[in-house]
C-alpha cells in the first residue's frame, strides 16, 4: 500500500513541488563540498549515507520493482536513509506480478513510495497515437509512459539515486558512482536543470546483488524465476533462456527492436577521468 499522504500522482495534475535549492553540483569546478566525494571503492551503504547527508530532503531514489538491483538498493536505503522517498513510475503496462511485488516490498521495508503515472491512460494513448504504439514507436511510448512522468517529478530535487550497474549492458559499462543528469525543459527541446545522479551499485556484479538478497533473505520479483532477467512493460519484455548464452542482462527488453534503454539514463553528463580535480572532461554519455 502507498503510505498515507504519498499516494499516486498523475503527472499533469496541479501539485506543489518544493522550490529547487541551488546547491553547487558535485564534481563541478568550484562546486566542491566539505564532504569527501564517494568513489567506486566505497561500499554502497557508505555512498547512500553520503548522499543523504549531502542532499538531505533534496534526494530521491527511483525503482521499477522489477529487478534484483532495485531490491538490494531499496533495502540499503531503508536501513541507511529511511527518510528518502522512493519514486515508482507505474506505466499502466506493468506485469501483475510487478504490481503485487511493489506492495510486498513496500510493506516489508516500510518504504515511502510515491507512485507516478503518465498523463494519458493506456486507452487515451491509443486514441491519440493509435493502437500498439510500443510496437511502432517504442521510443515515443517510453517517453510518454516513463520518461516524462519521472523527469517532471525530478524537477523538484537536487539528486537522484538509481540501481544501475556497469555490468548490465555495454551501454552502461562506464557508469560512475557520481554523475550529472540533464533534465529536459517543459518543451522537451532545450537543455534544462542539471541534477546529481548517484549510482551506489555501479561497481557491483550481478552475483554480488544476488548474494546480498540471499544474505538478507529479501524477496524479489517472482518473474525472475521464470526466465526473465530484466523486467519492464508486458508488451516489451521477453523471457530469456535459463541456461546458455543469454547476452547481457537487458537482452530481453524491446526484443527485436534494437533498443535496450527506455531513455531515463540517456541524458547523463559523465565526468571523465580527471574531471573532478581539473574541472575538465564533461561530456554527454552515450547511455
Amino acid at each position: 500500500m502507498i503510505p498515507q499522504g504519498l499516494g499516486s500522482i498523475r503527472v499533469g495534475e496541479d501539485r506543489t513541488i518544493p522550490a529547487v535549492s541551488r546547491r553547487p553540483l558535485v564534481g563541478r569546478p568550484g562546486g566542491g563540498s566539505a564532504l569527501p566525494e564517494p568513489t567506486m571503492e566505497w561500499p554502497p551503504q557508505a555512498i547512500i549515507a553520503w548522499a543523504a547527508q549531502r542532499f538531505g530532503e533534496r534526494l530521491v531514489v527511483s525503482s521499477s520493482f522489477g529487478n534484483p538491483e532495485g531490491t538490494a538498493l531499496l533495502h540499503m536505503v531503508a536501513q541507511t536513509a529511511p527518510h528518502v522517498p522512493v519514486v515508482w513510475v507505474n506505466t499502466g503496462f506493468l506485469f501483475p506480478e510487478t504490481l503485487a511485488f511493489q506492495e510486498v516490498l513496500t510493506r516489508r521495508l516500510g518504504l515511502r513510495v510515491v507512485e507516478l503515472m503518465p498523463r494519458l491512460s493506456p486507452e487515451e494513448q491509443a486514441l491519440a497515437y493509435g493502437p500498439a504504439l510500443w510496437s511502432r514507436d517504442p521510443d515515443l511510448c517510453c517517453q510518454l509512459r516513463k520518461v516524462e512522468p519521472l523527469f517532471s517529478y525530478l524537477q523538484g530535487y537536487d539528486a537522484w539515486m538509481t540501481a544501475i550497474r556497469r555490468g548490465q549492458t555495454p551501454a552502461r559499462a562506464q557508469v560512475q558512482v557520481l554523475e550529472e543528469h540533464r533534465l529536459p525543459t517543459a518543451d522537451g527541446f532545450r537543455p534544462g536543470q542539471l541534477i546529481t545522479k548517484i549510482n551506489p551499485l555501479a561497481g557491483w556484479s550481478r552475483e554480488q546483488v544476488w548474494q546480498y538478497l540471499d544474505a538478507h533473505q529479501l524477496p524479489y520479483n517472482p518473474l525472475l524465476d521464470q526466465g526473465y532477467t530484466s523486467l519492464g512493460c508486458i508488451q516489451c519484455t521477453r523471457r530469456m533462456a535459463l541456461a546458455g548464452d543469454r547476452g547481457d542482462d537487458r537482452t530481453g527488453r524491446w526484443w527485436g527492436q534494437g533498443k535496450t534503454e527506455c531513455g531515463l539514463h540517456t541524458r547523463t553528463v559523465r565526468l571523465e577521468a580527471g574531471g573532478s580535480s581539473g574541472g575538465a572532461g564533461w561530456a554527454i554519455s552515450p547511455r
